[in-house]
């Protein structure tokens, strides 16, 4: 995972749990700067190719693993939340202007 989310690790962990996966942050905070980067090293054929620069360019800062409990919270949640939106399905129309 990249970009502004990162900053937090309260939304880090939120993805981890939601998606009950362990999610791994880069260690770079400017990521269009690395793919321009690694994209001029494989053009003067430093890497042949791009998993070969990923591999060698992209470090891994930290692995955040799920909270099992917290993602069957965030499921019920869901669930519920669907629940609501099929039963108001019909509803909405009635409403547009």
């Amino acid at each position: 995972m990249a970009g502004g989310a990162v900053n937090s690790v309260l939304w880090v962990q939120l993805f981890a749990d939601i998606l009950g996966i362990p999610i791994e942050t880069i260690a770079v905070k400017e990521l269009g700067a690395l793919d321009c980067a690694m994209s001029v090293v494989i053009a003067a054929g430093e890497f042949k190719d791009y998993p070969e620069g990923v591999s060698a360019m992209v470090k891994i800062k930290q692995t955040v693993e799920p909270n099992r409990e917290q993602g069957a919270i965030y499921r019920k949640k869901y669930e519920q939340y669907s629940a609501v939106c099929t039963a108001l399905a019909g509803i909405w129309d009635k409403f547009s202007v």
